[in-house]
């Protein structure tokens, strides 16, 4: 069985956004293109508004000393460590679904992910697949790295020095970050219309998805 995890903490980020919010806009645009996918949340306390989803306590997954952006991101490796799943789509809560995603789980790799559109040194852990047995003891490798360095960088920052100092080759299926993981920035050219027929998932936090965007009229 494949499906999907989140992890949430409830003071990540500042007032401009509730991530309670934004978990509720990135399940109910995933049930609606994907009705069947499971679902498992991690919390901290956020109120998970959608009966889909089964909800673990954050606590139970790490007995975390203190919660901030590090931490918090650490904990979804972690998350993937412990998925159910036999695939696992890792989404960050600030994602919108706007096309089926399931085709993730058919592709040939250990790890398939993108690379940051405007920084394409680095990828971007906010939308990744684990999808295979070496893909999970890939993940528990990084999570040991990045618990040596006691929780001083996010996950993303760790990810690429993890795959280096893996015992064997990854197979990385890298894909287009204007499909499946968009970012306002990202594509400023693109028309509304380009979005709907293209994207499939848009990676946002709620205060960015200006209304004078491309963004504009998609019902998210």
């Amino acid at each position: 069985m494949n499906g999907c995890v989140y992890v949430v903490g409830g003071d990540k980020f500042n007032a401009l956004t509730s991530m309670e919010s934004e978990l509720h806009r990135s399940i109910t645009t995933l049930c609606q293109v994907e009705p069947d996918l499971p679902i498992v949340v991690w919390s901290d306390g956020i109120v998970v508004q959608d009966e889909k989803a089964i909800v673990l306590q954050l606590d139970k997954l790490w007995n975390y000393p203190f919660l901030n952006f590090n931490i918090f991101c650490g904990m979804q490796i972690q998350a993937v460590c412990r998925s159910p799943f036999d695939k696992t789509l890792m989404l960050d809560a600030d994602t919108a679904i706007l096309q089926p995603i399931s085709s993730i789980f058919d592709m040939e790799g250990d790890l398939i992910i993108c690379r940051e559109a405007l920084n394409p040194t680095i990828y971007n852990a906010g939308v990744y697949c684990v999808s295979s047995q070496l893909g999970y003891e890939f993940t528990r490798h990084w999570w040991d790295t990045w618990l040596n360095r006691e929780g001083a960088v996010c996950d993303q920052d760790i990810l690429i020095e993890s795959i280096d100092s893996f015992h064997t080759k990854l197979k990385i299926v890298e894909l287009d970050p204007l499909v499946w993981n968009v970012r306002p920035k990202d594509a400023d050219n693109m028309t509304s219309l380009e979005v709907r027929n293209r994207v499939r998932i848009l990676h946002s936090r709620w205060h960015e998805l200006d209304s004078e965007t491309v963004w504009r009229g998609l019902n998210i």
